[in-house]
């Protein structure tokens, strides 16, 4: 018995600043045939604590939101 040829899939991770730019992101992917894979990730960019002198004012924190999408083909 011959083996089933497998299917192509693609990979692809898609990356945004916000939550909403994601969702945005994703509802095209979804919409041209992707699917998701897993759950998104969050990670910090860019992290800096601002100060007075010696008193701490506030910090600022950029993040990246991603998925992992694929398409078999």
């Amino acid at each position: 018995m011959k083996p089933k040829p497998s299917k192509m899939t693609n990979f692809k991770i898609i990356t945004s600043n916000s939550v909403s730019q994601l969702n945005e992101s994703i509802k095209l992917h979804l919409s041209e045939g992707w699917e998701v894979v897993g759950s998104h990730q969050l990670a910090e960019k860019h992290h800096q604590k601002r100060y007075r002198g010696t008193q701490h004012i506030d910090t600022i924190i950029e993040c990246e939101y991603s998925i992992s999408l694929k398409k078999a083909e």
